[in-house]
């Protein structure tokens, strides 16, 4: 008589960003499902997302779930182990939905704590209470970290994200504030006044990359690098953020966008700076313009507006 075949237990594991530290980090997600695949005596598979957001409505978003789901209802996954309800996902309507496949296919669900038979009533209903519980959590989580970023961004703290070229952050009287860097600010100021001087994107990218200074997130500049730079108020000192508080939002269903003045922060004036913004908006309007265009004209793009400095337009007439 042949021994029985083990049964297997699938270990879904992600954490929300890359490389983001949580209370359960991706190692410890897999060492906790391995741990019950020991106690349970099964196999165990590891399905390893990485960094996603489980915020997202759209399961599509997420290639490793998609297909652990589509196996799901493929009869081929039976026991599910997550360490817990918020790894599947902070979506209140997906997870009712991924909750329904489990139940209608049979899936055993493992948790840490908490072991799920959605055959039985008081097991799921169980499960449901965690979930609600879980997602009230988050949505709480959520709104005090908005309320304590909009309380340090009004302080003078920055607003959170990568450090636009030419700053990076420092602890001041406690709190976490952007400072310039020397080096950086003085290239920032360069490509200023590079493009003051007419010197065109594609130069001032050539320039940068011959002088080895290399943007934040690649190795060489490209046009919408430099544009950025060319385009942020934070180079005369003012910050923005939107206030994503719920009570913000307007009746119109957008938020507004907050201001914070720094002059420590400022790296060009503000006349060099509306020169060449100014200089951008009229670049990026005839760029717009040529994308759009269906007939070569000899003059487009050519003609400019004394007064307001705008580029002409072209119609074209076909006789009849």
């Amino acid at each position: 008589m042949s021994p029985r075949k083990k049964s297997t237990l699938n270990i879904y594991r992600r954490v929300s960003t890359r490389g983001q530290e949580e209370q359960y980090s991706l190692d410890i997600q897999l060492e906790k499902g391995i741990e019950k695949s020991k106690s349970l005596g099964m196999n165990y598979v590891d399905w390893c997302e990485g960094g996603k957001s489980g915020s997202s409505e759209f399961i599509e978003e997420r290639e490793v779930l998609k297909k652990l789901f589509d196996d799901i209802m493929g009869g081929l996954v039976k026991h599910l182990f997550v360490v817990d309800n918020s790894r599947l996902t902070r979506h209140p309507l997906v997870g009712m939905k991924l909750r329904m496949i489990m139940e209608e296919h049979g899936v055993k669900y493992y948790s840490d704590g908490q072991d799920i038979d959605f055959s039985s009533i008081e097991q799921g209903t169980m499960y449901d209470m965690f979930s609600v519980f879980n997602w009230s959590s988050v949505r709480m989580s959520k709104q005090k970290s908005v309320e304590g970023k909009v309380k340090h961004f009004l302080r003078g703290g920055y607003r959170g994200g990568t450090f636009p070229m030419g700053y990076t952050s420092k602890k001041i009287d406690g709190m976490r504030s952007l400072v310039i860097v020397p080096k950086e600010g003085e290239y920032v100021r360069k490509i200023f006044e590079w493009y003051d001087n007419d010197k065109t994107i594609k130069q001032i990218s050539r320039l940068l990359d011959r002088e080895g200074f290399s943007p934040r997130r690649s190795k060489v500049w490209n046009f919408q690098s430099v544009v950025n730079i060319l385009k942020n108020d934070l180079y005369v000192g003012v910050d923005t953020m939107i206030d994503s508080r719920p009570s913000s939002r307007k009746k119109d269903g957008t938020f507004p966008i907050l201001t914070y003045k720094n002059e420590e922060l400022r790296i060009v004036s503000d006349e060099l700076f509306n020169r060449c913004y100014q200089k951008i908006e009229d670049i990026l309007t005839l760029r717009n313009q040529l994308r759009k265009q269906k007939h070569e004209v000899l003059l487009r793009g050519k003609i400019w507006c004394e007064s307001c400095g705008s580029v002409w337009g072209v119609r074209i007439i076909p006789r009849r």
